[in-house]
């Protein structure tokens, strides 16, 4: 609440993200992505911040050891299992497995504090949501998302 006494999202707790007005389940984006590319596990999804934007946008971390996921038809067959606001705009693919607690549950706080940045990527690939398919992440582009010059 500000001092005007207007009360403003600031941030969800528990597994979900808020997305251009909506709230997203990290479970329902997981289960999604893992229906469009065939696997059961492998898949940790998360809300990310953007400079100047409200709430968090979408971004999954996708263990592809084999180097088998088709990345060019990944938004289309999204598209059959999530709503568009639940979609990722970011994916982030890794070449090792995603880490876990001793509980098996996904650790995804390192993959929240790398974000969007492909500096901080260890060698994984960096893809963006673009004109409905994913492109190969580079440094002009997160230099125009920083600066609100790409649209997400």
């Amino acid at each position: 609440m500000d001092k005007f006494g207007y009360v403003y999202f600031k941030d969800r707790t528990g597994d979900s993200f808020r997305w251009k007005g909506e709230n997203v389940s990290t479970l329902e984006v997981e289960q999604g992505v893992g229906k469009a590319i065939g696997v059961n596990n492998g898949v940790a999804a998360f809300g990310v911040s953007i400079p100047g934007m409200d709430g968090k946008c979408g971004m999954v971390a996708i263990s592809d050891i084999n180097g088998g996921l088709n990345i060019s038809n990944l938004h289309g067959e999204l598209a059959r299992y999530l709503p568009p606001y639940a979609r990722p705009v970011f994916v982030r693919v890794m070449r090792n497995e995603l880490e876990t607690t001793g509980s098996f549950k996904l650790q995804k706080m390192e993959l929240r504090k790398a974000g969007f940045s492909s500096a901080l990527m260890n060698g994984d690939l960096l893809y963006v949501l673009q004109g409905g398919k994913y492109i190969p992440m580079r440094s002009e582009i997160y230099d125009d998302i920083l600066h609100g010059k790409f649209r997400v």
